[in-house]
């Protein structure tokens, strides 16, 4: 059996081989908790003293990664001028290191900043790159945003095939609006055969994490008895709490459907979407 004294000896030896400053995973911790305190000052000199120090390459994953995230966070203050004066160049330096560095909400935030032009001249390539990265690793919003820029041909060639890929990993990823983009290929035949029980499925998902124009396109669907069985009343309150969402169409919508239903399938609609919104 191992004695204490030993296995401490050990570790020590180990951050030592490994160049990992003993204090390091306790600095991150500290800017950490002096920033939900409020207090930035703090913890931005506790970040900058984690970042100062660099990633150390294999062997110590998590102090690779608190590195990493000190620069993100510093890049994020001095994006919002907390503690420091707002700064877009300085924070795109900070924001580089940690991508560079593999971090990935760094990797999305730097092709945002090339998107923006903000910190840099305005590069549309930069950033479909630092996407590309961040959606390899598998960030549901960089996918998200491959999807979008395939689909419309911004930066590269339009291409549906592609577009519905990314939407289809960013939406099993939980992303809320690759759900309905997802859908709406399923629904039209974009990238992929028309399939309209998966647009309903989608729909359906969408709208439930309250994606108000999946709900209107529910509505619809549950109208008309496309990709499933016909149900007003389901289709109603939709349509309802799409009108509550300020949906263009969704009061006529649901007029509509209304002049099929009787008063007693109303009212029972009506209740649902009130619990719905309750919930909501």
């Amino acid at each position: 059996m191992n004695k204490p004294g030993f296995v401490l000896a050990g570790m020590v030896a180990f951050l030592s081989a490994a160049h990992i400053p003993a204090t390091q995973a306790d600095d991150y911790s500290d800017a950490v908790t002096a920033y939900a305190k409020g207090d930035y000052s703090s913890a931005i000199s506790l970040y900058k003293s984690v970042a100062n120090q660099g990633p150390v390459q294999g062997l110590v994953q998590g102090f690779v990664q608190d590195s990493a995230k000190a620069q993100y966070n510093i890049a994020r203050m001095y994006l919002q001028g907390r503690a420091v004066e707002q700064n877009y160049e300085e924070a795109f330096n900070w924001m580089l290191k940690a991508a560079q560095n593999g971090y990935v909400l760094a990797q999305d935030e730097v092709g945002i900043m090339y998107a923006r032009g903000q910190g840099r001249p305005m590069d549309g390539q930069e950033a479909f790159n630092w996407f590309e990265k961040a959606s390899e690793q598998g960030y549901a919003k960089s996918q998200y945003k491959l999807g979008f820029m395939y689909a419309d041909g911004l930066i590269v060639k339009q291409d549906p095939e592609a577009a519905f890929d990314w939407f289809k990993k960013s939406a099993t990823r939980g992303h809320a609006e690759a759900m309905y983009s997802l859908a709406v290929a399923y629904d039209n035949g974009q990238g992929v055969k028309a399939d309209p029980k998966q647009a309903v499925i989608w729909y359906e998902i969408a709208a439930e994490k309250n994606i108000s124009s999946a709900q209107f396109d529910l509505s619809i669907m549950l109208d008309k008895g496309r990709g499933t069985e016909q149900n007003l009343v389901q289709a109603y309150g939709w349509a309802s709490i799409a009108e509550q969402n300020g949906v263009d169409g969704a009061e006529e919508l649901k007029a509509d459907i209304a002049a099929k239903m009787s008063p007693t399938q109303i009212a029972a609609a009506e209740t649902r979407a009130i619990e719905w919104i309750t919930s909501h």
